[in-house]
Formats: structure tokens, sequence, C-alpha cells
């Protein structure tokens, strides 16, 4: 007997180099679907038009210039997944959620009515969306979602949330967190440890809630008070926060402190790791409004097997995890003194932590955990 049929929809651009961490993501959650036994079909966007499972496009029909990437990012997207996967086929549809519009509702309802049977998941990364708006079409999908947001209960089952809430747009939650395929990344060598010359790692598709300018400013009073100090951090992305982090490093004299790598992925990416003593997550969720976080960067960092610095309660590192690093939330610069102890703390306790944060890793983390809870809710 054949697993639920999935239709799992991340209405994102695979040719967006910004996309990338987001459809990483997608990759995890596909995999690990399909080690549940699930029938899968993958849909994303291409400024072409729809991929179905990674290789065959449905071509948009009028392709050139940001106006009609817009029309089709948001309109023409969701009838051509309508017309190409027939509802009849599947029993549940995994979305990731684009922000609610009318072609959103639309092909939701569409769906709905020619398989009542059917079940729609949502997922809601982030929530409430306005903390993340920067743009003016961002601000313009939150204010689109905060308007017809409350109609999504007409068609969704059940939202899934990282961020403890019970209901959302009137919907049930199912809670849940980020997981990981620890299978897909590889495990760090770890390096010799200089105490005066520590090596940072953060990677990221910087963003202010990212926080890194935490570290910025970290770096410079820690060279300010300590002499013979030398630490380095290196950032492995690109976002809407690089002018403003490379103009910091400028101002604050840091040029020969921080290298910018930009995109960097592949074994170029697992250097750096091998390279670097710990690595930086989200410093700066708290400017987006959310009190804690489910990171998908830190379940990464721990299946690589590398300590983190992290701001703020997750529910998957609670307290008793040693390798977490902490820094209080807010806006204060890290205290890379207290950071440099912390580590050498860990390596006296335990040597090398890569293969004991790797365990952890495939014993909590795993999408597949993840999912199959999810499918149980959902499915009834």
């Amino acid at each position: 007997m054949s697993g639920p049929r999935v239709l799992l929809i991340y209405p994102v651009r695979d040719d967006f180099e910004p996309s990338r961490g987001i459809l990483n993501k997608m990759r995890y959650q596909a995999d690990a679907l399909r080690g549940l036994g699930c029938e899968l079909t993958t849909v994303v966007g291409r400024e072409e038009g729809v991929v179905l499972d990674g290789s065959r496009v449905l071509k948009y029909r009028w392709t050139g210039g940001r106006p009609k990437r817009v029309l089709n990012h948001y309109a023409a997207f969701w009838k051509l997944v309508a017309r190409a996967c027939s509802p009849e086929l599947y029993d549940v549809i995994y979305l990731r959620h684009p922000g609610t519009n009318p072609a959103v509702l639309g092909f939701l309802g569409w769906m709905k009515m020619r398989n009542p049977k059917l079940r729609i998941v949502l997922e809601v990364a982030s929530y409430p969306l306005h903390g993340e708006a920067v743009s003016f079409e961002q601000k313009l999908i939150v204010a689109s979602d905060q308007t017809l947001g409350r109609l999504l209960c007409r068609f969704v089952d059940y939202v899934v949330t990282f961020g403890g809430q019970r209901e959302i747009y009137g919907i049930p939650c199912i809670q849940s967190s980020n997981g990981v395929d620890v299978e897909a990344l590889p495990m760090r060598q770890t390096p010799a440890f200089n105490r005066k010359a520590p090596r940072f790692l953060g990677v990221a598709s910087l963003a202010k809630w990212h926080g890194y300018d935490r570290m910025l400013r970290g770096i410079r009073n820690a060279l300010d008070r300590i002499s013979d100090f030398r630490p380095h951090l290196s950032l492995a992305g690109h976002g809407p926060a690089s002018a403003d982090l490379r103009a910091l490093t400028g101002d604050l004299g840091l040029d020969e402190h921080v290298t910018f790598h930009g995109m960097t992925t592949g074994s170029a990416l697992d250097a750096l790791f091998d390279r670097s003593d710990i690595a930086v997550a989200s410093l700066g969720m708290h400017r987006i409004g959310l009190e804690s976080a489910s990171s998908l960067k830190t379940r990464e960092y721990c299946a690589r097997g590398i300590p983190f610095i992290c701001a703020g309660p997750d529910e998957s590192f609670d307290e008793s995890f040693p390798f977490a690093l902490r820094v209080r939330v807010g806006e204060s610069p890290v205290d890379l003194s207290q950071i440099v102890e912390d580590y050498a703390g860990i390596l006296e306790r335990v040597g090398d932590p890569a293969a004991e944060m790797r365990s952890y890793a495939a014993s909590n983390l795993s999408w597949k955990t993840r999912l199959a809870e999810i499918m149980k809710v959902a499915l009834g």
C-alpha cells in the first residue's frame, strides 16, 4: 500500500540566490517525506515558469521585466500549479506561506472545492509577518495578508508554526520546530583553538534579524580592551543588510578582522567550517518581534558539529545543551571575552565537540521526525 500523496509547494524562485537557504529547507523536507513513504510532488518557481519535481518547467506566457515577473510570481504561478496538479491526486498540500492574496485564496479554494477531503497545511515560518517587511513590495504583501488572512480558515486545515502559537488566522496550529537533514551535511574537522585568535563564522542571507552588527561591535570592543587579540569573523552569504554591515566594518576599522565571502556553497563552505572555531546564529530576532527562535541555521551548525552563539530561547536547545554559547537578547555588543572562555570550557570538558553535537542532531533534529508528527495530525 502506497503512502500519503503530498504536494509540497514553496512559492520562491530556485534561480534567485537569496532563496538558497529556503530551498535547502525544502530539499530537507522533501527527502524526509520520501523517507516516510510519501508519494511526493515538489513545486517551486523560476523566472521562466513553474518547476515540478526539479525538472519539468511549465512556462509563463510572458516573461521579462519587473512588472511581468511580479505578475507571474503573485498570480500566474498559482494558475499553472492548479492546472498541472489535479487535487484529486493528493491527500495533503504542504505550502510555505507566501502571504495571503487573491490568487493564493483562489488556488486554495479551487483545490478544496475539487477535493473536499484534501488536507491543506500552511507553514508559517515566522509570525506576525510585518516584522520582516522592509521593501515597499514586502509591505504590500503584509498589508494584503493582514486584510485577507482571515479568509484562509475557509480552506486551510492546519498551520505549522515555530513560534509556539496555538492559533493563527483562526486556524489551529501544529507546533513544531525546524529540522535538518544530518546526512546531507559533512561534520566539520575541529581546528586547533587559539584564544588570542578566535575564528567566527556566520552563514546567512544577511538581514537585520541576524544581528551580525552586534558581533562587529563586540570585535571592536574586544580590540580596544585586550592587547594582542586577533579575532576574525567570516560572513558567508549576501542579503539586504550586506551594504550596512560592510559600511559598519569600515567605520569601526575592522577590515583586517572581517571577511565578506558572499554566497558560498559546497567544498568552499565546508572549508570555512573546518577552519572556524565558533559559528554565529541569529542575534537579532527581537528586531522582527520574535521572542523565541527555531532557526534552521542553528540546526545546521549542530549537525556539522560547531558550537554556536545564539540569543533567545529555542525549544530544541534548552539550557542544558552545552554547545550553545548564549548572549542576552537586545542590542548590546557580543562579549567576545566571555564567548572565548565558554568555548575553551567546552574543549576542556569534551575535547572535540563535533561528534557529540552531530549525534544530538541525528537523534533530536531530523526533519523526518518533525514531519512524521505533522503528517500524523494532518491526516487525523
